[in-house]
């Protein structure tokens, strides 16, 4: 196969990972959640809640309820990122290697690479102890409620709400990193 193909294919299967990363971080964050994080609804108006920050200090959801919520979303989207992130670097990488030496295609591509495969440390690093705790608190619940399931039902629930708005500020950043993978592999393929 010409090394112009497999850079085009390459280039086309990163391109479409990233942007299905970035799509489904972004619609996590800036549809989903603000949605779960809405708490009662004013009766005067119909107007949706502010675009970028949640529109409550205190969700709808009980505290628990909303550590559920979280979980499902989690799982759903860990099914496909972390494939997504690894299948995005390889392809930007091969797309890099056979786009010839030294050439301002190769080194967008090699930015788009090291942009994609970035977002595992930054997952790792940053998410991991906040995943960790919702999960604590969600399996909770669903192992019959032992003591942090109670006092999570009779606390207000700002701890969780707290966890669950880190949670989606870091996952805005790992989002807007696989962003900068996307723009660059773009670039590279209009080369």
């Amino acid at each position: 196969m010409d090394p112009a193909d497999i850079v085009k294919i390459a280039g086309t299967a990163g391109i479409i990972s990233t942007t299905t990363f970035w799509s489904m971080n972004f619609t996590i964050n800036y549809v989903t959640f603000p949605a779960l994080l809405l708490g009662d609804v004013p009766k005067t108006t119909s107007s949706p809640s502010p675009f970028l920050i949640p529109s409550t200090s205190s969700p709808s959801s009980p505290s628990p309820f909303l550590t559920r919520q979280w979980q499902e979303v989690y799982w759903r989207g860990h099914r496909w990122g972390p494939a997504s992130a690894i299948l995005s670097g390889v392809a930007f990488a091969t797309a890099s290697w056979f786009s010839g030496q030294k050439s301002n295609q190769q080194y967008l591509y090699a930015t788009a690479a090291v942009a994609a495969v970035s977002v595992v440390p930054w997952t790792l690093a940053v998410m991991v102890p906040v995943n960790d705790e919702l999960h604590r608190r969600g399996d909770a619940q669903v192992g019959g409620g032992g003591t942090e399931a109670g006092k999570e039902a009779k606390g207000d629930g700002r701890d969780v709400l707290d966890l669950v708005r880190d949670w989606l500020l870091y996952n805005n950043v790992r989002a807007s990193i696989a962003l900068v993978g996307t723009v660059a592999g773009v670039m590279a393929y209009l080369q």
